[in-house]
């Protein structure tokens, strides 16, 4: 899914660049939006990866509601 993601957005912005009646400003909000979109990505991962290294470390503590 996210591969996808991916590939339309890469898609779309290639549109945007091909076209050049889009101003600037909708390309820059584009583009920002996009990198939020990926910072998002990378995030949830980190937290997983954090995540699971609590578990390892913590379970002893076996009611802890880790569901992520």
């Amino acid at each position: 899914m996210v591969a996808a993601r991916l590939a339309h957005l890469r898609k779309s912005l290639r549109k945007i660049e091909g076209s050049q009646t889009i101003n600037n400003w909708a390309l820059r909000r584009q583009t920002r939006e996009n990198r939020g979109f990926l910072t998002g990505i990378a995030n949830v991962a980190r937290m997983r990866k954090i995540a699971e290294t609590m578990r390892q470390k913590c379970f002893v503590i076996r009611n802890w509601p880790i569901n992520i």
